[in-house]
């Protein structure tokens, strides 16, 4: 034990240290995970900074047509607004002046100013200017401040890509040195053994080193002389363990025997519990009830059995227990239940006593009716014991009367 305990320890020795190597192998997979993850997110935060920069251009294009539209409105304003000047203030010196010569002047060039466009006109025209301006200026505020939004967008997004970048590098650089310690660990792993599987934590397995320390302590004075009474208990052992193995095949086959045996019993059970059930509610029937017998765990035949339902006077159907039904109803359910199962009865004399003592008189007398039924055409025979008077008629039975007189007990036979 002791030899074999030292070989345990070498070997979980070897597999912790490549436990350990496969461990930083798995961080340095899970690190370059991560750093080619953010390589992609630098990547698509830059092609997303160059999409802002592209939509920033339009929009300062976009700006500079409507400050240029503004521009010429501007231009255009002012000109009818002269205009409009202009025409006051021929009117104005129209009003004014007194000299015909003078007034003859200004009518003329009034006349030639109305070829022009009419005041109304000229009115109406500075006025959809006024609200082109104003359109065009509520635009221009609103690009501006599109403007503002896509370049501080930009700048977060810059600054998102330069962060990831640095973050990749980061883990390549904690990659690059943690693969160097990887190469020293495989170094010392080598030194052990070759590379064995393990699908266990080094934390487990340096627990079980820990235990097989703790039996080598324990055995640190045993003896090399014990290896023969190791190799002769291993050699029981190894027997025990054959043996064990031709129990489990021997279980195995009885196992399989049961099962097919219990395929058999289920077979034969249903047609029969099918019979049986149908009997049970026929006999309910004639006692103003109802009810089922089922089949309950067919699956485990330890524990299989069978359940017995009834209910009285239109009554859902119920458990036959101690505490649903009254004593009358149980035992007019129990005796059903028996009269049921008396065709699948082998016995040829069948004896049942004091069956009727919680019944009333009715079903006293349809239960004693479906026993002389239920021997009727049969070599069975029936020993009914009762307290009770049954009135028989015209039926083929034996009576027979026990009465006490006086303390002496008389017998009266009558067929």
């Amino acid at each position: 034990e002791k030899r074999q305990l030292i070989m345990k320890r070498r070997h979980l020795e070897l597999e912790l240290a490549w436990a350990l190597v496969a461990r930083k192998e798995e961080e340095v997979k899970n690190l370059k995970e991560k750093a080619e993850e953010k390589q992609r997110e630098a990547q698509y935060l830059e092609s997303e900074a160059k999409l802002l920069e592209k939509r920033i251009k339009n929009l300062k294009e976009e700006l500079e047509k409507l400050r240029q539209e503004w521009r010429t409105l501007i231009n255009k304003r002012l000109s009818m607004e002269y205009e409009r000047g202009k025409r006051e203030l021929i009117e104005l010196l129209m009003q004014k002046t007194k000299d015909k010569s003078e007034f003859t002047l200004i009518s003329s060039v009034l006349s030639e100013f109305q070829d022009v466009g009419e005041k109304e006109s000229l009115l109406a025209g500075i006025e959809e200017i006024g609200e082109r301006l104003k359109r065009i200026e509520d635009e221009i505020f609103a690009v501006q401040e599109k403007i503002s939004e896509v370049v501080a967008e930009r700048a977060v997004t810059l600054y998102r890509a330069v962060r990831a970048k640095e973050e990749a590098e980061r883990l390549l650089q904690e990659i690059r040195e943690l693969e160097r310690r990887i190469e020293a660990a495989r170094r010392e792993a080598r030194a052990k053994g070759p590379r064995i599987p393990s699908t266990r934590s080094p934390e487990k397995i340096l627990d079980e080193i820990r235990t097989t320390n703790a039996y080598l302590r324990a055995l640190a004075d045993v003896s090399d002389e014990v290896e023969e009474i190791y190799e002769r208990y291993l050699s029981q052992y190894e027997e025990l363990e054959e043996r064990a193995k031709k129990v489990e095949e021997n279980r195995r086959r009885v196992m399989e025997e049961v099962q097919k045996r219990m395929e058999v019993w289920r077979s034969l059970m249903r047609p029969l519990l099918d019979e049986v059930d149908a009997r049970y509610q026929a006999i309910l029937a004639k006692l103003q009830a109802t009810g089922r017998v089922q089949l309950i765990n067919p699956e485990n035949i330890e524990e299989a059995g069978l359940e017995i339902y009834v209910g009285f006077k239109g009554a859902e159907p119920l458990p036959l227990n101690a505490y649903t039904q009254s004593g009358g109803e149980r035992s007019a359910a129990t005796v059903a239940f028996l009269l049921a199962l008396q065709q699948h009865i082998k016995s040829p004399f069948r004896a049942v006593d004091e069956y009727d003592v919680h019944l009333d008189p009715l079903n006293r007398q349809v239960i004693a009716s479906q026993i002389v039924a239920s021997v009727s055409g049969t070599n069975a025979q029936y020993l009914v014991i009762t307290p009770s008077r049954i009135s028989f008629a015209n039926e083929n039975i034996h009576l027979i009367t026990i009465q006490s007189v006086n303390g002496e007990s008389i017998v009266f036979h009558k067929n």
